[in-house]
Parts: structure tokens; sequence; C-alpha cells
């Protein structure tokens, strides 16, 4: 696979280096749509450069026209657009930590949770967290969120 890109990135306590490797796909993979193939690799070191972990991702897409610098770049935008939903989920409702494993649990809450975003976001809640806790000391604070039309961002209070 070629041509390669690297980006290097320095934040949050770590060195992020993002190796990228796309290549054209052989009609013999017996793959209709696919158009390009693509390897992200994904290395992560402490400040020092002592190397803390690698992640492989292997990729496939329909638009033949992406250079390995456009697939990198489109896929770390995505990455942080997920990131930034998950840390909302998880910082809130520690979702990381959750046991709820079997059976239709897991979706069940990761659904109320959804829910719970959505809410807020038509109501224009921002503080997520303070807005979750003051629900959880007081549930009927919730009803107006659940019963109200689309309300102006200072409209609702809880």
């Amino acid at each position: 696979m070629s041509p390669s890109n690297a980006a290097i990135e320095r934040g949050h306590g770590r060195i992020n280096r993002w190796t990228t490797w796309a290549a054209t796909v052989d009609d013999s993979l017996g793959l209709p749509y696919a158009a390009r193939l693509a390897v992200i690799r994904r290395d992560v070191a402490d400040l020092a450069g002592s190397p803390r972990s690698k992640e492989v991702v292997m990729m496939i897409t329909s638009r033949a026209h992406l250079s390995a610098a456009e697939i990198s770049a489109h896929t770390r935008a995505h990455w942080g657009i997920e990131n930034l939903e998950h840390r909302s989920r998880d910082t809130v409702w520690l979702e990381d930590d959750q046991q709820a494993y079997l059976g239709h649990g897991p979706r069940v809450l990761a659904t109320l949770r959804n829910l719970a975003l959505g809410l807020f976001s038509i109501h224009g809640i921002s503080k997520i967290k303070e807005t979750v806790q003051a629900i959880g000391r007081n549930p009927l604070r919730a009803l107006p969120l659940m019963t109200q039309s689309h309300t102006e961002p200072s409209a609702t209070r809880l």
C-alpha cells in the first residue's frame, strides 16, 4: 500500500502519531462497490516518547478519489465527533464502567441516555452533568423536558 500519510499531535499528556496507507481495490477481491482500501495505525506515546499503545484500523471505501491524507483527515474528524459524544455519556453516566451485559440491557440504557441527551439539546441545555444531577435530586424536574414543546434556552430552568 502506498502512498502514506503521517500526522503527529501533542496534547492531553501524550503524543499521537497517525500513519495512513491507501491502495486501489483490485477487482479480483469480489467487493463490487469497494474502490479504496486503507490502513490507519495510531501509536500513542507519553510526552517523553515512551510507547503506550498501538491501534490498527482497516477500512474500505467506495470513494476512489480519496488520498491517504484525505482518508486520514476524514477518519480523525469522525473519531473526534464520536469522542465528543462519548465524553458526555461517559463522564455523566460512567458508561464505560457499566456492568449491564445481558439481553437487551445495554441497548436499552444507551437508548435512554440518547433520549436524555436529545431532550437536553432540544431545550438548549448545555450543562448536562449539572442537569442530570438536578434531576437526580428531584425526578419531577424531568417532566417539563418531556412534556413541553421546544422552548428557548433561557426558558427551561431546572
